[in-house]
């Protein structure tokens, strides 16, 4: 006698261990991209990034790495349950480091996406350097980081990056440089005075494809404690499509 087949029951199994083998952990940080600003010389500077569990299954951190000796992470080691929260502490250490600096914190996990990057940011003040004049030209920006998201190959993106003079001197912008062809700028204007802001109207267009693409403007000025400025255009680019524009609403103060 022939068993007859539910086909009904079959089908669930099917929807059953297809939804098993696709459910994975997600993460949902807190942000980042952490600036530390401007420490003195010697600070170990530290910050902990703190993500949430977002997919329906545990995430299991397989390792940290960070891009340098200076940084040193530390990390939640048991799985981090659906919904539950998970720590990243990065400290840099600044002895011996003095200028502007940017580090990446590798993450690999089991999570949807497997391997994660996260930045910290900032500017270390040499042990000799004076902080006698604080009337000199302070420049400060509403963002170094311009996160653009997801762009095919050859689409465009426009943003604006907002600096401020927060010091009681003219501050002079002296040159403005880019990493590529692939970033067009328009700066309003090259002298700002105390307390007045100009604008950096940015044309970006994803030339190389990758994830988390990064491009750069720097800038060179009369600054009382920071002589050269970078700006960090990221984004991820996949594929190619034709030549779009898409607009981003720049961020004010």
């Amino acid at each position: 006698m022939k068993k007859r087949i539910n086909v009904g029951i079959v089908l669930w199994l099917l929807l059953l261990c297809s939804s098993a083998a696709w459910a994975q952990g997600k993460f949902s940080f807190n942000k980042e991209i952490h600036d530390f600003g401007n420490i003195d010389e010697g600070t170990v500077a530290t910050y902990e990034f703190v993500f949430t569990n977002v997919g329906d299954q545990p995430i299991v951190l397989q390792s940290v790495s960070a891009s340098c000796g200076c940084t040193t992470p530390y990390y939640t080691r048991e799985p981090v349950l659906p919904g539950k929260k998970g720590v990243i502490k990065v400290s840099y250490n600044s002895l011996g480091r003095p200028g502007a600096f940017t580090k990446s914190v590798t993450i690999r996990s089991n999570a949807s996406e497997p391997i994660k990057t996260l930045l910290i940011k900032g500017y270390v003040h040499p042990k000799t350097e004076a902080k006698t004049n604080p009337d000199a030209p302070d420049l400060r920006f509403d963002k170094t980081v311009w996160q653009v998201g997801s762009l095919q190959q050859g689409q465009s993106a426009k943003g604006t990056f907002i600096l401020r003079n927060n010091g009681k001197k003219t501050l002079e912008i002296y040159r403005v440089s880019t990493s590529c062809d692939c970033i067009e700028y328009t700066l309003g204007k090259k002298r700002i005075e105390p307390g007045e802001t100009t604008a950096i109207e940015v044309l970006y267009t994803a030339k190389k494809a990758g994830k988390q693409v990064r491009d750069y403007i720097q800038l060179q000025t009369n600054d009382g404690k920071q002589t050269f400025h970078s700006l960090v255009i990221m984004a991820d680019v996949i594929g190619s499509s034709p030549v779009k524009e898409n607009n981003a609403n720049p961020l004010g103060f």
